[in-house]
């Protein structure tokens, strides 16, 4: 769509939202930079459709390499902690408060008021 001039100015805004882009000011900034983004998306999709109808090779398959994973990355808190410990031993609990002793063990009380 290339003539954004006829276009109300909620329509432009819709447009500019949907490609991430900024979507105030007056009706000829959001005209421009529409024509400004069409322009980018056509030099940018030129140079490839080109390219690849240059070239006939097959595809290539894809391939799993397993050696690519590193295991010794840390996904949390916890275990980056035990990564840097050398992963062993267990992981302290990051809430505990140092220096805190229950007068009595929960597990040997009837009592729970």
């Amino acid at each position: 769509m290339s003539d954004y001039t006829k276009l109300k100015n909620a329509e432009l805004e819709t447009l500019l939202k949907e490609r991430s882009l900024p979507h105030t000011g007056k009706k000829a900034d959001l005209v421009a930079r529409l024509q400004e983004s069409d322009s980018k998306k056509a030099s940018a999709e030129t140079p490839t459709t080109a390219a690849a109808s240059s070239t006939t090779l097959a595809p290539a398959e894809d391939e799993i390499d397993w050696d690519d994973d590193d295991t010794t990355k840390a996904t949390t808190a916890p275990a980056a902690a035990a990564v840097a410990a050398g992963g062993l031993g267990e992981v302290g609990d990051p809430q505990k408060v140092p220096n805190q002793v229950a007068d009595i063990d929960p597990a040997t009380t009837e009592d729970l008021t």
